[in-house]
């Protein structure tokens, strides 16, 4: 029954935390006989505390974006780098070292000749997700594409079962249901294999505020971190074409003309649109470059 999994005491999955809410809900039932308000009262009780603290849960997300604040120790901190060379996309997962979770990552302003001249090889990547708060949603497709001057050289894209319920609102958009991922991965399995396609690669994401905050999180809570620079292309197109009715992804691929079809919402469809339109923007600002303009 789908339904409790939105009644505050049976999200878990403790066989004991259901009981406990069970009982709960059954006193409150039994209190409404000779007290409708009283019991009632206790009935919504639940729902306040529980909306309460998620929304606590998403305040703290939102001053953080990159990753949870970890505890500094004595001990000293070693970052390793990663460095696989790949030969395809069907490689074998390697495991993948633990990592700081502390680090910043840059962000690349290409309007910049240090930048503009090395751009020629980055990831896009796209994540399609449950919801909008990483600290309650999970990851349910990733897909990263690997471009070399303007070329599609390879691609790595999962489906991951989350291992929740995926509301009907995240399916209406991204069509992805419980169904759809059922026998999919977890992250635990899929991260080390995304963090050895990337490397060290420019990250290039359309809204990269929401994606690299999902991945950071979820991967520091694994053990790992994602610190490469990035680029962000909604910022970038709005410094560049300011005539555009709106900037989402599939506005600026249909103005640019570089795709008019209708498969936006997929992690895979979504980061091959994506590469395309960083390169349109670097060719715009080479154009403009001589102006001096920054744009992000």
């Amino acid at each position: 029954m789908n339904i409790l999994k939105h009644i505050p005491g049976f999200r878990s999955g403790a066989w004991w935390k259901k009981l406990i809410a069970a009982v709960y809900y059954l006193f409150s039932l039994l209190i409404l006989i000779p007290s409708i308000e009283t019991g009632l009262a206790l009935l919504i009780l639940p729902f306040i505390i529980f909306g309460l603290i998620d929304k606590i849960k998403a305040g703290q997300i939102s001053n953080n974006e990159a990753a949870p604040e970890v505890k500094q120790t004595n001990k000293q901190k070693t970052t390793v780098k990663l460095n696989v060379t790949i030969e395809g996309p069907k490689q074998q997962p390697a495991p993948a070292p633990v990592l700081n979770t502390q680090s910043v990552n840059h962000r690349i302003n290409i309007n910049t000749k240090k930048w503009l001249n090395t751009c020629n090889e980055f990831v896009a990547i796209d994540l399609e997700t449950t919801g909008l708060n990483p600290a309650i949603d999970k990851i349910v497709e990733i897909a990263a594409v690997k471009f070399k001057y303007g070329e599609i050289i390879d691609s790595y894209t999962t489906l991951i079962n989350p291992g929740i319920h995926i509301p009907s609102s995240a399916s209406k958009i991204n069509h992805i249901t419980d169904e759809t991922v059922h026998g999919a991965p977890d992250l635990s399995e899929v991260l080390p294999n995304l963090l050895n396609f990337i490397g060290d690669s420019i990250l290039v994401m359309h809204n990269a505020s929401f994606d690299l905050k999902f991945l950071k999180y979820h991967a520091a809570k694994l053990g790992y971190d994602i610190s490469n620079p990035f680029i962000d292309t909604l910022p970038t197109c709005k410094k560049l074409f300011t005539d555009f009715e709106n900037y989402q992804l599939a506005t600026v691929a249909n103005y640019l003309k570089i795709s008019t079809a209708d498969t936006f919402h997929r992690a895979c469809n979504d980061a091959e649109i994506c590469g395309p339109v960083l390169i349109k923007c670097i060719d715009t600002a080479k154009n403009e470059s001589s102006q001096g303009a920054g744009l992000i």
